[in-house]
C-alpha cells in the first residue's frame, strides 16, 4: 500500500535531540516511536479517517517524542511523564483536548494490538471547557 501519510524518517532527526549523549539508545527509541506512529497512523487510514486528523495526529505524537528527547520507548512512557509533559504546556482548552485524545488514541490503539498491557493515557485527566 502507498500511503501519502508515510513518515520521513529524516523529518523526526531535524530537532537534533537523537545526536545529544545517549546517541545510540536514544536513536534507537527514535526508530521505535517513528514505527509505532507509522502503524498506528495505518491504522487510523484503515479506519477512514481523514487525511488531515491523520496528519495532524502524526504530527501531534512525533511531538511528543521529540519533546521526551526520545528517552524512553513509546512503550515505556508512564502515566506521570505524560501529566508532567502536557501540563507543561500553555495550551488552549481545544489544544489540550486534541493532545489529550491523540495519546488516548495511541495507546489505546497500543493496547488493542498487544504492543501494551498497561494503557498510560487511560487516567489521564478531563479537560474542562
Amino acid at each position: 500500500m502507498t500511503n501519502p501519510e508515510k513518515i520521513d524518517y529524516a523529518t523526526t532527526t531535524r530537532a537534533g535531540k537523537i545526536t545529544q549523549g545517549g546517541g545510540d539508545v536514544r536513536k534507537r527509541h527514535m526508530e521505535q516511536w517513528t514505527e509505532a506512529i507509522q502503524d498506528w497512523t495505518d491504522w487510523l487510514h484503515a479506519a477512514g479517517k481523514s487525511r488531515n486528523t491523520i496528519r495532524l495526529r502524526r504530527y501531534q505524537l512525533m511531538r511528543i517524542a521529540m519533546d521526551l528527547e526520545f528517552r524512553t520507548s513509546p512503550w515505556k512512557v508512564t502515566t506521570d511523564e505524560l501529566i508532567e509533559w502536557t501540563s507543561s504546556k500553555d495550551w488552549s482548552t481545544n489544544t489540550r483536548r486534541t493532545y489529550r485524545d491523540a495519546l488516548r488514541t495511541f495507546y489505546a490503539w497500543a493496547k488493542l494490538t498487544g504492543r501494551i498491557k498497561k494503557n498510560p493515557a487511560e487516567k489521564l485527566p478531563s479537560i474542562r471547557a
